[in-house]
């Protein structure tokens, strides 16, 4: 049993995290605010009116450039979504 395969999304993120990391460090810590920033957002439009899910993406997607926790997420998150759109094309 192999790993399943990945989203070509997460192999584009592979892709920047290299560009990601020749950044200065200046730019990197805004990208990391602004990644926590939108996760904490997209946890609050969970609750209210707004697109919560696809925030809270964005979100690791901007934090998975910089840990490798929020690409492991990332990437349960994206099977998850995978899985459960194939199921109501059925």
């Amino acid at each position: 049993m192999g790993d399943p395969p990945r989203p070509p999304l997460h192999d584009r993120l592979a892709e920047r995290r290299i560009r990601h990391l020749r950044r200065g460090r200046v730019k990197r810590t805004a990208v990391v605010l602004a990644g926590f920033a939108m996760v904490i957002v997209g946890v609050l439009l969970l609750v209210l009116p707004g697109p919560g899910v696809a925030l809270i993406a964005a979100g690791l997607a901007l934090l998975a450039l910089e840990f490798a926790w929020a690409e492991r997420l990332l990437a349960a998150a994206l099977r998850r979504g995978s899985r459960r759109g194939r199921r109501r094309t059925r």
